[in-house]
């Protein structure tokens, strides 16, 4: 079977019938697009040319309306295949052979989906394509790999593609890890530029670098590629994958057509549903100059997440008087802080938007240049509101006497606390994560008299704001000192119950805090350039290169009131008013015997202080939390692509120049003075692939490339905080830092059946000037504190096999049946000099072992698909203090869906974790391993109708 690529020559005249292959050599050169089809598949057919003032799409719909093909366009050309209305009735080995064996030269940045949304087969086979024309390691999903599996947003389509991991908050998608590295080294680009990311303002976690794919529903976008081997022609910032948000072309379609979907869910235990809407439109117009592509969805998501929680655990001969037990051995891991029940209560409302306009106007006098002008906006307004619900422990008191009644893996298993100090907590806030991104892009084609020479003018605009829109509001109330016994097993809390009542005023003594906290982060990205690439006719070679500059500015603030002891104490603890009754019992399946109900402080207490609550002037701990932090990058590269017959070669560098500049504060000679700090370094980043393909079934790739990834915000901020309270600590910030760099090499072998496709791939990365957290010794105000900051001064390793794979089976029985498997294992290690000594240590966010699974089946108009998701355990926090490092357990996601479609309406229902796995993390030491939490989100239930016009 062969397969012909044809870029323009010039033809002699034809009769009034001709081949229809002859048509479509002809349109090739008329409107200079490549196209990629069967030749025998067209030999027997003869048809009319089309008349001269047809577009493309309009002449190839007329030219193949007798046959049984249909076709594709994208900007790296037109590919003819079986029309997939045969797919119901063909057989599906033979249909897979045929779109598969489709090979197109050149890079794909856009692909026109249509028909490919509820084909699984054909989108697949589309990616294949999409993959293996590219010299680089990439993956792509495309239509129905996105749209098929159930997900509730992107990230949750995306983990999927080999090598790549999603980390969960509550239950859903948040981020993404790849090839053995954690979220902070990937980068998302939307349509090939930087984009803005919003940031977490509920805790202390911040980063500034991570995209929250829980900002995006599933659905919006057409396709996403995934780059793992590092390409100059896109910016730099990753070491691990790039993943490419790719938007759709509305004159790529060839007819107009709306979609419209309401649906509904339910979370496990409730009866209320949660209302999802998403409208999905394109249209052009009747010569195909002007198109319009318009995509939102709006989600409403409520949540029930159960949690147990001990946090800092460390060895019991280090730990501090009051939390030493002096019955067991030092090594034996004990708890050195608190321990709670938590019931935290969201309700998530998501609007994304998606809108992408491209005009073709008439060419420029003289023919100079035909040209191609887009403009596309992406918008998303997510609302978080919580309301959690805590009872906290403090195991010890000044004055009580630990009992331990139980040690299982070197580490207090089994305790009795008389007299111990425990609250009642709860926390309120409405969250706000808002993104807009405008892009201009322009495409300027001139026809040389050996080739092709394209100018494409770029900018993109990008801003994303996290704010608390109503303060995060802390309530604290504490009991009367009681008896509380707890014991937990691996993976279990076997016990946790309090001796007096936590359901009665009477038994509280005080309350011991109020608090509120405002956080406002911004975040932009201002790019623009232009990219040229030279092609010549015959297309043996390409030539690419390009000049961006990109500013980016980060800015974190945030302002902390309390309330005074003195208005503390005007509260009358056993007032019934300032109390609400927990709404729901603490009842989760890894809890066997707790105090499942206790009273929970009344939001009203806020408006009786609402004049000592008012925000202010910034204080000392308001302005040594916040910072800014402004990027200045500039870039350039050179890529050059060379085509053989059987060899793909492609040489780029890329040069980068970033300026960064720290502003905010830090404690010079006791006092709380403002920094501010610039730097400044370039980075050559060379890179080389080469792709040979063996025979028409094996494929070879390999590539040798320098990449960088640049230091988190949250670490440049040059803070110096000291921290008196509990184990007392310090934190330092560090401007001064650099880019972690990489040295890059993978090899990949893939082979190509009409009934398996299977690849796999050998990966090595060594990072330099690695950023991990120094030890060191403060001496504040007389006292000595343990001092943490980032330091370059590291190194890493990180290498791996990825394997994937993906067959047909039972042909001729079902219409659609493809089964996926994926597999990596990564071997990882860091090096870090601490006090002139070489330390190793894991590398945070790295699972060894995480793999995929997913069937995909259909038979006349019924279609099924199981998902099935796992990672091992892997390091989440390093901690070189006294207390153990916190690592998150294995976990494995089953989620399912069932859909049915008929004429233009599609009934579809979704399971998302359908076993209700739990999560557990836990603190480890050289000697022992202690439980540190359990949460349990509960499976979700979904159904929609899905009508397109």
């Amino acid at each position: 079977m062969v397969y012909v690529f044809l870029t323009g020559y010039s033809i002699a005249q034809q009769p009034e019938l001709q081949p229809t292959s002859s048509i479509v050599k002809a349109l090739a050169i008329k409107h200079n697009r490549p196209i990629a089809f069967n030749a025998q598949a067209l030999a027997t057919f003869h048809h009319r040319p089309a008349p001269a003032h047809f577009t493309l799409s309009e002449a190839l719909t007329f030219v193949l309306a007798d046959t049984d093909m249909t076709f594709r366009i994208s900007d790296a050309g037109v590919s003819i295949f079986p029309d997939p209305v045969s797919l119901h009735t063909t057989d599906s080995s033979t249909q897979q052979s045929e779109l598969e064996e489709i090979t197109v030269v050149g890079k794909t940045t856009s692909v026109a989906l249509q028909t490919l949304d509820t084909h699984y087969t054909q989108a697949q086979s589309t990616a294949l394509s999409m993959k293996q024309r590219r010299p680089e390691e990439s993956d792509y999903l495309v239509g129905a790999m996105l749209k098929a599996l159930p997900a509730e947003n992107l990230a949750e389509s995306m983990q999927v593609f080999s090598g790549l991991n999603i980390s969960r908050d509550r239950g859903e998608g948040l981020s993404i890890t790849a090839l053995g590295l954690g979220a902070e080294y990937q980068q998302t680009l939307l349509n090939g530029r930087r984009i803005a990311n919003t940031e977490n303002v509920r805790n202390s976690t911040q980063q500034g670098t991570l995209y929250r794919f829980d900002t995006l529903s599933a659905g919006v976008f057409s396709a996403v590629e995934l780059v793992k081997s590092a390409d100059v022609t896109m910016p730099s910032g990753a070491i691990g994958a790039v993943a490419n948000i790719l938007g759709d072309n509305p004159l790529l379609h060839t007819q107009n057509g709306v979609e419209f979907k309401v649906g509904a869910s339910w979370l496990q235990g409730e009866f209320t549903a949660e209302p999802a809407i998403s409208l999905n439109s394109h249209w052009k117009n009747e010569h195909s100059t002007l198109g319009v592509i318009s995509t939102l969805s709006i989600q409403k998501r409520n949540q029930r997440q159960y949690q147990y929680e001990s946090w800092n655990w460390g060895n019991n001969g280090g730990s501090l008087a009051q939390y030493h037990y002096d019955d067991l051995a030092p090594e034996t891991m004990v708890p050195t802080g608190g321990m709670a029940l938590t019931i935290e209560n969201e309700d998530r409302s998501r609007l994304s938007h998606y809108l992408s306009v491209h005009w073709q106007p008439a060419s420029l006098p003289n023919d100079i240049f035909t040209q191609e002008w887009a403009i596309k906006w992406l918008h998303s307004n997510t609302n978080f509101d919580f309301d959690e619900h805590r009872l906290g422990v403090n195991p010890l008191s000044s004055t009580a006497i630990p009992e331990s009644l139980g040690v299982s893996q070197q580490a207090l298993s089994q305790a009795r606390y008389q007299q111990a100090d425990v609250k009642s907590s709860r926390e309120l806030s409405t969250l706000n994560y808002l993104h807009n991104t405008w892009q201009f892009d322009g495409t300027l084609t001139k026809q040389l008299k050996k080739g092709e020479l394209s100018l494409m003018p770029f900018a993109s605009l990008s801003e994303a704001a996290s704010t608390t829109e109503t303060p995060i509001t802390r309530l604290h109330v504490a009991l009367v000192p009681a008896t509380v016994t707890f014991a937990q097993s691996a993976n279990t809390l076997e016990q946790l119950t309090i001796q007096s009542s936590p359901v009665e005023p009477s038994q509280f003594s005080h309350f011991s805090k109020i608090s509120q906290r405002l956080l406002n982060v911004s975040n932009r990205v201002d790019e623009w350039g232009i990219n040229t690439r030279i092609t010549p006719h015959e297309h043996t070679w390409q030539v690419d290169s390009g000049l961006l500059q990109t500013r980016q500015q980060h800015q974190y603030v945030r302002k902390d009131i309390q309330l005074s002891e003195q208005l503390l104490a005007t509260l009358d603890p056993a007032n019934r008013n300032y109390y609400e009754a927990l709404p729901s019992s603490f009842e989760a399946s890894f809890a066997k015997q707790v105090t499942p109900d206790w009273l929970l402080a009344a939001p009203d207490i806020i408006d009786m202080f609402s004049d000592s609550l008012a925000f202010g002037p910034s204080t000392t701990n308001d302005l040594l939390n916040s910072y800014r932090v402004t990027l200045l990058m500039r870039e350039g590269f050179l890529n050059t692509s060379w085509y053989g017959s059987e060899i793909t070669l492609v040489a780029g560098l890329r040069y980068t120049s970033t300026q960064s500049e720290s502003s905010g504060y830090g404690i010079k000679q006791a006092a709380v003075e403002p920094i501010n700090t610039r730097t400044h370094y370039h980075h050559w980043l060379p890179a080389l692939s080469m792709q040979w393909q063996l025979s028409s079934l094996w494929h070879w790739r390999s590539s040798i490339t320098r990449s960088l990834v640049r230091p988190n915000y949250a670490y440049l901020n040059p803070k110096l905080h000291v921290n008196s309270s509990g184990l007392p600590y310090a934190e330092g910030g560090n401007p001064y830092l650099t880019p972690i760099t990489a040295i890059n090499f993978s090899t990949s072998i893939s082979v190509v059946t009409p009934s398996l496709n299977a690849s796999a791939m050998l990966f090595s990365k060594h990072l330099k000037d690695y950023i991990a957290p120094r030890e060191q010794t403060l001496i504040y105000n007389g006292l000595s504190y343990s001092l943490l900051t980032q330091s370059n001064n590291n190194s890493a390793r990180v290498g791996g096999v990825e394997f994937s794979a993906t067959t047909s089976f039972a042909p001729g029985v079902l219409t659609e049946n493809m089964l996926s498997l994926s597999a990596t294992w990564v071997d990882q290690q860091g090096k870090f000099n601490n006090n002139h000594q070489t330390e190793t240590f894991n590398l945070e966010g790295v699972s060894d072992i995480s793999g995929n699974l997913r069937w995909v089946w259909g038979i006349e108009g019924l279609q099924g698909a199981v998902n099935i998701n796992y990672r091992s355990d892997y390091l989440e926090i390093r901690d070189t203090s006294n207390n153990a490092d916190i690592w998150v357990d294995d976990f494995t996601s089953v989620d399912a869906s069932l859909a049915y479609q008929f004429n233009n309406v599609q009934l579809r229902m979704d399971l998302y974790n359908l076993f209700n796995e739990v999560k557990a993390r836990y603190y480890k030491s050289e000697y022992a391993t202690a439980l540190m939490k359990l949460e349990e989100y509960g499976s979700r239930f979904s159904l929609s109708i899905q009508v397109n016009w």
